[in-house]
């Protein structure tokens, strides 16, 4: 388990990572792309595995959030034993 500071340091990471406009712009650019894919497969077996790379997208993005979540409330809890 990591220490409070760590987790406090990896949520600031991960946040600046999730505003960073370069990034902003690739998940928009592979979200729009896998979905134009999706529409235009002619197979269900190609449109299961498109369907799957995008729900990697979102947890990837969804654990970045938690990480964001989880420096705060270790910020929370560092501020209130000092």
């Amino acid at each position: 388990m990591s220490s409070l500071s760590e987790q406090i340091a990896a949520g600031n990471d991960a946040l600046r990572l999730m505003n960073d406009p370069t990034l902003k712009a690739a998940v928009e650019l592979v979200e729009r792309d896998l979905f134009e894919q999706w529409r235009e497969a002619k197979f269900e077996a190609d449109q299961k595995y498109i369907h799957a790379t995008m729900r990697g997208v979102k947890e990837f993005l969804r654990i970045l959030q938690a990480t964001i979540d989880s420096g705060k409330v270790a910020a929370s809890l560092a501020e209130k034993r000092y």
